[in-house]
């Protein structure tokens, strides 16, 4: 039997790369011979224009700002943990508190921010500098350690982010294609569709060539799945609070 693919906590990039390959695993086997040509096809037709769509949004100007930005905010935010971790080996006991304080404000959030998902980040980001500039400990920690320009340039960052963030949202709502999230859809039901039929002739038909695709197909799915498992489950523990 085929494994069951975690679809829903793939990133668009994962889903087109997963059934790029699924496809190209089954296509070397030749549908034609599995029985299953029909609903090959009918998940490759939505999965081209799905992957073309998905290409044509890469390419988008505002996307590739929104990376640039992204860049420049993940800097601010890992350059002030280092800055705060150096400073808890301070000699001056004043400064090691503070930096103490600003570490454990962030650690209310987990670790690994810069990692999260563009949104997450987002309101992450916002919600440690509305503390650290709103609650008098956070704001005497600042000073005391000299950060502030550092904050300014996150927060100028992040909200820069979220500024064109918006900016792509309306302008794929804009566009008058359909949409790579209703392209997914379908490719997603095509392909739950070509797994079961596959899973069926390899029952009524046992052939030693539905055994090895279907090793080839688990062996794949079974390593994307690993890998957004271990995405969602630090997520989990990352994300505790966005205040």
């Amino acid at each position: 039997m085929t494994d069951t693919v975690l679809f829903k906590h793939y990133r668009n990039s994962e889903f087109v790369q997963y059934v790029k390959n699924a496809l190209a695993i089954i296509s070397s086997s030749n549908p034609e011979e599995l029985k299953v040509k029909e609903q090959f096809d009918a998940t490759n037709d939505p999965f081209q224009e799905l992957s073309s769509l998905f290409k044509k949004e890469l390419g988008s100007d505002i996307t590739i700002e929104l990376q640039e930005i992204d860049r420049r905010r993940d800097d601010a935010l890992n350059g002030i943990s280092a800055n705060l971790e150096s400073l808890t080996y301070h000699f001056k006991e004043e400064i090691r508190t503070s930096a103490f304080e600003l570490i454990e404000s962030i650690k209310l959030h987990g670790s690994g921010l810069a990692r999260l998902p563009y949104q997450s980040e987002t309101s992450v980001i916002s919600s440690i500098i509305r503390k650290w500039q709103s609650e008098e400990e956070k704001k005497q920690a600042l000073q005391n350690l000299g950060l502030e320009a550092w904050v300014t340039e996150l927060e100028n960052a992040n909200k820069l982010f979220d500024e064109r963030f918006l900016a792509r949202i309306r302008e794929q709502a804009n566009d008058p294609e359909i949409t790579v999230a209703t392209l997914r859809k379908e490719t997603t039901e095509a392909f739950r569709t070509l797994q079961e039929h596959l899973d069926a002739h390899a029952l009524l038909t046992p052939d030693e060539k539905y055994d090895k695709l279907i090793k080839e197909l688990n062996t794949l799915t079974e390593s994307y799945n690993q890998t957004v498992l271990e995405r969602v489950a630090s997520n989990e523990q990352e994300v505790t609070e966005n205040e």
